[in-house]
């Protein structure tokens, strides 16, 4: 990780102390994703995803972060739940791990499970066409970061593409992005910084990239 605000926890709480009210966020849609994490910290996936408000709020959050632009929108809520739900066993399985907590057989056998969800999850649809939108990798992993808070990250181009420098939104950009991450949570401690931001490891990784531009 050639970052200087990945070289360790001292520059890494730097960089975090950039924030100054939101990190790419509107008031909006700090204040639902804050929401969503408390709510999803309550229960388990297994109970959660048959939970038609827990699932709104995923929908409303993924909204809010701008799901609906660029000449895509989200599907509608119905089939949005239908997916989701299809994934229940492989998301159940996933939650018993987190992103600073696993060894490296585990990460393998994590994308493993992952990469069957992005190979058949579409939760958006062109605005010309109608027909789901193969360029995904963006919705898939804001979508899995809401569901798996403590596994998964939330990926943008603006940011996350730019900062890694990669262009392909596709499985092999998510790979390595998934495996930087990994390699910050294994490297640095931040627990405690989790807890006094209210904030998942991947997220508090996501927030140092956005700052960081």
């Amino acid at each position: 990780m050639p970052k200087k605000c990945f070289k360790g926890k001292r520059e890494f709480v730097k960089a975090l102390k950039r924030k100054s009210g939101d990190v790419n966020q509107s008031v909006a849609s700090e204040y639902l994703y804050a929401k969503l994490i408390s709510g999803r910290m309550m229960d388990s996936i297994k109970v959660l995803i048959d939970d038609d408000d827990f699932l709104e709020l995923c929908y409303a959050t993924l909204s809010a972060w701008g799901l609906n632009s660029r000449g895509s929108v989200l599907i509608s809520f119905e089939n949005f739940s239908k997916k989701i739900r299809k994934y229940k066993p492989i998301l159940i399985e996933l939650e018993g791990y987190k992103l600073n907590k696993m060894d490296e057989n585990e990460l393998e056998l994590v994308l493993k499970k992952l990469k069957r969800i992005y190979e058949g999850l579409y939760i958006t649809r062109s605005t010309r066409t109608g027909k789901p939108v193969f360029d995904k990798l963006v919705s898939f992993s804001k979508a899995l970061h809401f569901l798996l808070p403590d596994l998964c990250m939330p990926m943008d181009r603006e940011y996350t593409f730019n900062f890694f420098g990669y262009a392909s939104p596709s499985w092999g950009t998510y790979e390595k992005v998934f495996r930087h991450f990994y390699d910050v949570a294994k490297r640095i401690d931040l627990r405690t910084i989790c807890r006094e931001e209210n904030r998942p490891i991947p997220k508090l990784i996501d927030d140092v990239i956005i700052l960081s531009r």
